[in-house]
């Protein structure tokens, strides 16, 4: 009886050994096994993107001329894998890496995931005390949800408004002094506001991989992956946000959040 136990321990073993020595393996389509090396504790995976309105450059700071990331274009981003400590900064196109004409510079926190450079009068407003409570609060994002926030900020939560309904077929009027974008009219915009889209959309058209059309999609455009949504350009003045696409020009009133004089029901 001792010598069938000790057997069936034995078995249970070789069983036990064999079933944790399989593992998990990925084959690429090439045929060679993909590994996937673990993540830096202190690597960021960062979003850099230009809304500036102009086409402008993003430089790694190593602390002599600058290591060009890439050219953006406006509303263009890129992604770059970097790490705690890292600086960038972006400047006008053509700059050689020069910080004379400094646009913005950024050192990365622990929860960075997204950089947008935005018009002059908007990043004038931004510096190292904006960058602190916005890393400040995407760690607060980060532990909450698991996920890097990657959008827009500083934005307002979203809110849900409910109203009272006390019978059958009662009207609710709801008014608002955010204005819709509407085709611009005559003196909306200066000639200035016109020869600022008017540029945007030549450097648009003269780089050749925004109108480049490959071969599949000139013997057939009207494949799916070949629909393309036409190009916007946005820019903004004291009394006006603006923008254009397909040709046509809107236009949209500034209005104080506490005016009411602009209220739509």
């Amino acid at each position: 009886m001792k010598l069938l136990i000790t057997l069936i321990c034995i078995g249970l073993n070789i069983i036990f050994a064999e079933e944790e020595a399989i593992q998990s393996v990925e084959i690429g389509t090439d045929g060679e096994i993909k590994t996937e090396e673990p993540k830096h504790p202190n690597g960021l995976e960062v979003i850099f993107e230009n809304q500036s309105g102009k086409s402008v450059e993003l430089y790694w700071d190593d602390s002599k001329e600058g290591v060009l990331q890439g050219e953006l274009d406006h509303t263009n981003q890129i992604t770059i894998n970097t790490f705690l400590g890292h600086r960038f900064y972006y400047t006008p196109a053509n700059s050689s890496g020069s910080k004379e004409n400094l646009l913005y510079e950024i050192t990365m926190m622990e929860h960075t995931g997204l950089v947008t450079l935005y018009n002059e009068k908007i990043m004038s407003e931004r510096g190292a005390e904006f960058e602190r409570k916005k890393g400040l609060w995407m760690k607060e994002y980060y532990d909450k949800t698991g996920r890097r926030w990657q959008n827009y900020y500083p934005r307002e939560p979203v809110t849900h408004n409910y109203y009272q309904v006390n019978e059958t077929g009662q009207v609710i009027e709801v008014s608002s002094s955010r204005t819709h974008f509407e085709v611009c009219q005559d003196g909306d915009l200066s000639d200035a506001d016109i020869a600022t889209l008017d540029t945007m959309e030549q450097e648009w058209l003269s780089d050749e991989k925004n109108t480049k059309i490959s071969e599949k999609c000139e013997e057939d455009p009207e494949d799916e992956s070949c629909k393309k949504v036409p190009p916007s350009y946005q820019s903004e003045n004291d009394d006006m946000y603006f923008g254009r696409m397909n040709g046509t020009t809107y236009c949209r009133p500034k209005v104080d959040g506490n005016d009411n004089s602009n209220n739509m029901t």
